[in-house]
């Protein structure tokens, strides 16, 4: 009797575990286990921070914290770390960030600058 040799592969996009039967030539069942494959579902914890919160005339610059790497995000510095976005601002605005995981998972965080006083 012959030995076949069966390869499969596949993409598990969810945790799960699943077997597949496998039928060879000569009628032979096996199965085999497929290993438990964990997925990251977590979005990232973010933490931000101004350079100053009390009224200044001179730009502030904003800074998010994550506790996992991320991706860029259009208009702010992402540091060698992948894990902090910097930003300046020289007048007074809100916006809304979107903090990417590498995993895809996302935070909307809301920034807040508010205590920069316009030179009469």
């Amino acid at each position: 009797m012959r030995k076949t040799v069966i390869s499969f592969c596949c993409l598990i996009l969810f945790s799960t575990i699943f077997s597949y039967k496998v039928w060879a030539k000569y009628e032979i069942e096996q199965t085999y286990l497929v290993a438990k494959i964990q997925i990251d579902q977590t979005k990232p914890i973010v933490k931000v921070s101004y350079s100053t919160k009390t009224e200044t005339t001179q730009e502030v610059e904003v800074e998010i914290t994550t506790n996992e790497k991320i991706q860029k995000v259009e208009g702010w510095t992402l540091e060698e770390n992948q894990k902090t976005l910097r930003k300046s601002y020289i007048e007074n605005q809100k916006e809304e960030v979107k903090i990417q995981d590498l995993a895809g998972n996302i935070t909307i965080v809301e920034i807040q600058v508010e205590n920069i006083k316009k030179n009469s």
